[in-house]
């Protein structure tokens, strides 16, 4: 009987739950070729689209022409998703959803939530300046993953989104001015990411950018370097000076990552970078593939120096993987140095990941082979 009233009660707070995070999220959602916002974001997730994140890149996959074509439409949609608390309420639902399978009820956990929103705002860019206001009002709350989604979209929205200085300013001053009561980086990280972002409209920040130069975290300390390079133009060439040297694998480390944030700014930095593909260091290796995929330029002396990782021989999934994502990001510019027989030859990788990235690339390196292979529909090949 006890067992009998828990379930029974058990589904009812599931079913109430989930009844209202569905009107939370998908009252008036827009919708394009029949199918809705969420289920496009949805299909971006499958698609392993959504580690999209910070490379100042146009995507051409089916999603991202989806979610432009539905513009400043989906701003308000992005913006209750983006206003999403990681709460402990919230993830006990989702635990239970998991523990009651049977019920049938799917709750996002909210790394998924964010993930999605993120991709959103990247594709929209500027378009989605319509948000602004709500926004920087969203940095004033509570939870800091709310005001960290808020900076990342006013980072994608770019020089556009100056209004929001004032806001992000005091943000910065009120965290080191008062001792916060969890350790959030990511809040940090991002808002030094905004900064930077806005570009030299933000010189203003710059007594910001110098807290967070500061800051115990590395991450941010690298990001703040890299918002300093873009607002002032300065401070690129102390960067370079620590990529020359990979023997100091900590400070190239930490170079390579503020390298990251500068897209194709930290173009000077590709010939180091290609150089560091021979260090002994895995994780040198990989972060000099992750850097080169943000800069996504200069695909003459790029492509030759990865096209060896995509090799069949080559066991690395990672390497090959990141490999694809570099030729991805460089798009039509690398169509004429990448053999169209390797990208198909990924297409049948082992691998299901590299099978996704390999779709992705050739989507956005030559659509015209990607429509002769079947894959301009966006589904994933799994």
């Amino acid at each position: 009987m006890w067992t009998r009233r828990r379930i029974a009660s058990t589904t009812a707070v599931l079913t109430v739950l989930a009844l209202f995070a569905w009107l939370t999220f998908h009252s008036s959602e827009p919708s394009y070729q029949g199918k809705s916002l969420s289920a496009w974001l949805e299909q971006a997730s499958r698609n392993q689209e959504l580690e999209f994140t910070f490379p100042d890149v146009r995507l051409d996959t089916p999603t991202a022409c989806a979610i432009r074509a539905m513009g400043k439409d989906a701003v308000p949609y992005l913006i209750r998703m983006a206003r999403t608390r990681d709460t402990p309420l919230r993830r006990r639902f989702v635990d239970l959803s998991y523990q009651y399978d049977w019920i049938g009820l799917h709750p996002q956990h909210y790394s998924e939530i964010q993930a999605e929103t993120w991709y959103g705002f990247l594709v929209l860019g500027p378009a989605a300046k319509t948000a602004l206001p709500e926004l920087i009002s969203m940095l004033d709350d509570p939870a800091p993953e709310v005001r960290a989604n808020a900076a990342f979209a006013i980072g994608k929205i770019g020089p556009d989104a100056a209004s929001a200085l004032p806001a992000l300013q005091t943000l910065i001053n009120n965290w080191f001015s008062r001792k916060p009561q969890r350790e959030f980086s990511d809040e940090r990280v991002l808002t030094a990411y905004a900064l930077g972002e806005i570009g030299s409209a933000a010189r203003s920040a710059l007594p910001q950018i110098e807290l967070l130069k500061k800051d115990a975290d590395h991450s941010v300390r690298s990001v703040a370097e890299a918002a300093f390079v873009k607002i002032t133009g300065n401070g690129l060439g102390t960067i370079l000076e620590s990529l020359k040297d990979p023997s100091n694998w900590t400070n190239w480390l930490f170079a390579a990552h503020a390298t990251k944030f500068l897209g194709p700014n930290g173009a000077q930095a590709i010939p180091f970078l290609i150089q560091a593909l021979q260090h002994t260091n895995p994780m040198v290796r990989l972060r000099a593939l992750d850097v080169l995929s943000s800069i996504h330029t200069s695909p003459e002396i790029t492509v030759p120096a990865i096209l060896p990782l995509l090799a069949s021989a080559n066991n690395n999934v990672v390497d090959r993987f990141t490999a694809l994502a570099i030729l991805r990001n460089l798009g039509p510019s690398a169509r004429a140095m990448v053999p169209t027989a390797t990208l198909l030859q990924a297409l049948a990788d082992p691998d299901w990941g590299i099978r996704a990235q390999a779709t992705n690339t050739l989507r956005q390196i030559d659509p015209e082979a990607a429509r002769k292979a079947g894959i301009d529909s966006g589904d994933d090949r799994n």
